[in-house]
């Protein structure tokens, strides 16, 4: 199972679970996924909820993603399109999180420090509607209503050949990995797979 794949499975797989919750109005995909990004990083998810009933129950199926991938994360919205925070990663709550401001305030909603919702970059985002109660998408018509335009747009990586520094045969650095080494603050690496392991196997004594 490819990555993409194995992403949209744990998304689909949790608004199936989540949809058995009276409180939840709509679940859409958005993000990387709903770009058609090729490398992307995380499973970003939206849902509308009626009310904070039954939202450890709502966080719990959020949590059985990470059995498929463990970078994932579930933006909440109110009825009135109110951004409430994401569900929180953490089977306790409170659990005195740091990165949490005001851990426990709303049980499991997590408001992120040095994140600033934007609804004029959220709403941007394609929603593609994986579960819903009305018909067409509150996402949508909120978006439409703020005049925001969508914006499918993400950074294009191409497999470039780089030259290895140990061996000298050329390696193609992907990508995907040129994506996770820029989100990393990583430089472009040096060596071939190949290198590195065998550099990893001297350093721990093999």
């Amino acid at each position: 199972m490819d990555k993409i794949t194995r992403l949209r499975q744990a998304a689909i797989e949790f608004a199936q679970r989540a949809e058995s919750i009276d409180s939840v109005q709509e679940i859409d995909l958005c993000g990387s996924l709903a770009k058609g990004d090729p490398y992307p990083k995380d499973i970003d998810l939206a849902i509308i909820i009626s009310s904070l009933d039954n939202i450890s129950v709502l966080a719990h199926s959020a949590r059985k993603m990470s059995s498929l991938f463990h970078n994932w994360d579930v933006f909440v919205f109110n009825s009135n399109l109110n951004y409430l925070g994401r569900l929180c990663h953490r089977k306790e709550c409170p659990s005195k999180s740091v990165e949490c401001i005001g851990c426990g305030d709303i049980p499991f909603i997590k408001q992120i420090r040095e994140f600033s919702f934007k609804p004029e970059i959220f709403f941007s985002s394609p929603f593609e509607i994986l579960f819903n109660r009305e018909p067409g998408s509150k996402f949508i018509r909120h978006r439409q209503k703020l005049g925001v335009a969508e914006n499918r747009n993400f950074e294009k990586f191409e497999n470039i050949m780089l030259k290895c520094w140990e061996c000298s045969n050329t390696f193609v650095f992907t990508g995907g990995e040129q994506k996770y080494y820029q989100q990393h603050g990583f430089s472009e690496p040096k060596c071939c797979e190949d290198c590195r392991e065998k550099k990893h196997r001297i350093k721990m004594g093999f």
